[in-house]
């Protein structure tokens, strides 16, 4: 520790000197050394180096077992696509399995996924949920479905969810959700009836805004085009074998514009944030009459309406309100917006600055409550300590 921390402070000037002092050393020692010391040092060196060699090709073919390795096992049970070690063979014991299908029990053994062989080897007297004959398999996504972009998903839903999607870049880029949902339980058919029965809908009413951390990179992708042939054949296909969509009339005119569904916001240097900010502080001046023009509202003008910002954040889970930390993650949002606000203004925020300043104030509540994992009592203390 003691000699890392010196090398991390020395000069480059020191650290030549050292090492020209270390290669002279060495060179004294190696002149020194009698031909009997110096087959023993270049044996040892020789077999060092085989050995990391062999380290390195055991590696390597590790890696390339582990990428050879797929995903194509599939449990006789559920249809579930598994790896090689999610799946085992199965000796089917009819006397604790007599629901399974005559197909499956002709075999005498099948290969299972883990969650299945625990129901088959539990005492339960029924199938497991999610077995292939309780037909609960869709089947297939047709093409016509599965050419669709997330835009002309949209279009088509009778249902629009609101919802936050990160995605990274590449083909096969993972991609993730956040928001929130509230499920009850009702008819399915019965709520279907109460949902707009014309589609697809314009592309000015979806609200879908995408924002990107270089403009030049939505120029390059193809994940939000839209194309009108592609999204009334999916329409059709819909109404044809969809039973929720059984009562839909097809707008033939609808308004379906690639320019009114994508609004891009690039994120705001801070060149630009100081250059808005004094422009708004400016124009919020005292008139002759003594009153102030009117800037400090909470919406902001889009196509000639008028929306209020919004933001949202995920609590976590339910048992930050059985803790003595209910209320701090509140109370380091608005660390982060009284913050942003001292940096620019919030006439001039944007949706996109809002979830910022959520996903900011989250990033110190976690930080916050993790420095007092050691002494839980001091939580509210720090947090106020921060404020």
């Amino acid at each position: 520790m003691h000699n890392s921390q010196v090398r991390a402070d020395e000069t480059p000037e020191q650290r030549e000197a050292r090492l020209r002092a270390y290669r002279m050393h060495n060179s004294q020692v190696r002149s020194d050394e009698t031909p009997e010391q110096r087959e023993v040092r270049l044996s040892a060196l020789r077999m060092h180096r085989s050995q990391v060699r062999k380290a390195e090709k055991s590696q390597i073919e590790a890696f390339n077992k582990t990428i050879n390795i797929f995903c194509d096992k599939v449990c006789e049970i559920c249809t579930k696509r598994c790896y090689p070690n999610q799946v085992t063979n199965h000796k089917i014991n009819l006397s604790t399995a007599s629901y399974l299908p005559a197909e499956l029990t002709s075999k005498g053994t099948i290969l299972l996924c883990h969650r299945c062989k625990k129901h088959l080897t539990s005492k339960k007297t029924s199938g497991p949920a999610k077995a292939y004959w309780n037909n609960l398999d869709p089947g297939e996504v047709p093409d016509a479905i599965k050419q669709l972009t997330q835009p002309e998903q949209r279009l088509l839903s009778r249902i629009i969810p609101f919802v936050k999607i990160v995605k990274y870049d590449g083909l096969f880029g993972q991609y993730g959700f956040r928001g929130q949902a509230v499920l009850f339980a009702q008819d399915i058919f019965e709520f279907t009836e109460s949902l707009p029965n014309i589609l697809p809908r314009s592309t000015d009413s979806i609200g879908m805004v995408v924002i990107t951390e270089h403009l030049e990179n939505l120029n390059i992708s193809r994940e939000y085009n839209i194309s009108r042939p592609r999204v009334y054949e999916a329409l059709r296909w819909l109404i044809n074998n969809n039973p929720l969509y059984q009562d839909i009339i097809i707008d033939n005119d609808a308004q379906i514009l690639q320019e009114d569904l994508i609004r891009v916001t690039q994120a705001i240097n801070n060149e630009n944030a100081q250059n808005n900010n004094q422009a708004l502080l400016e124009t919020a001046t005292v008139s002759a009459v003594g009153e102030a023009t009117n800037t400090n509202d909470a919406y902001k003008m889009i196509n000639n309406s008028i929306r209020v910002l919004r933001a949202s954040w995920h609590q976590g889970n339910n048992q930050v309100f059985n803790t003595n930390h209910a209320g701090s993650q509140c109370c380091a949002m608005v660390l982060a917006n009284i913050t942003r606000a001292a940096i620019l203004a919030p006439h001039s925020w944007t949706n996109n600055i809002l979830n910022t300043n959520m996903l900011e104030g989250d990033a110190i509540y976690a930080e916050i409550r993790q420095l007092s994992i050691d002494n839980p009592l001091s939580y509210l203390l720090l947090i106020r300590q921060a404020i």
